[in-house]
């Protein structure tokens, strides 16, 4: 089994006529400025392709690592039928990001990362409050 193509975004969509995809607000980096923040939603896709030999099911995991330390895992179904090819789309609502770091969501099969996508997230400086100086008023 491999990897097609795999991206994170804020809403991930699949017409249901056509069976395209709608991929809306890509995330390739995070800037918050205090933490931990809960995003309100964020979705994965991981596009996946099976050999001759792959079985028509597989059971895996999508986990969520930072700095390559796992923090979260979920169970990854991967129903691939008569097809040669399978699409995983997972929609996370209130996920935590405990800090600044470099953030990935992969597909792991049978103990294999098949799958990954990863983005920074860091936090720039806080701007600078002044007061301002008022002319005096005559």
């Amino acid at each position: 089994m491999r990897e097609v193509y795999s991206i994170c975004a804020e809403t991930i969509v699949t017409d249901i006529t056509s069976n395209k995809l709608s991929i809306f607000n890509v995330i390739d980096e995070i800037a918050l400025l205090q933490f931990p923040v809960a995003v309100p939603r964020i979705s994965v896709l991981f596009g996946v392709q099976r050999e001759n030999e792959d079985p028509e099911q597989v059971d895996g995991l999508l986990t969520f690592s930072r700095d390559e330390v796992e923090l979260s895992r979920w169970p990854a179904n991967i129903n691939f039928g008569e097809l040669p090819r399978s699409r995983l789309i997972y929609v996370i609502n209130g996920l935590v990001i405990p800090g600044p770091g470099q953030f990935k969501f992969a597909l792991v099969v049978q103990g294999a990362e098949i799958a990954r996508w990863e983005f920074p997230v860091v936090q720039p400086e806080q701007p600078e409050a002044r007061p301002q100086q008022m002319a005096p008023q005559e």
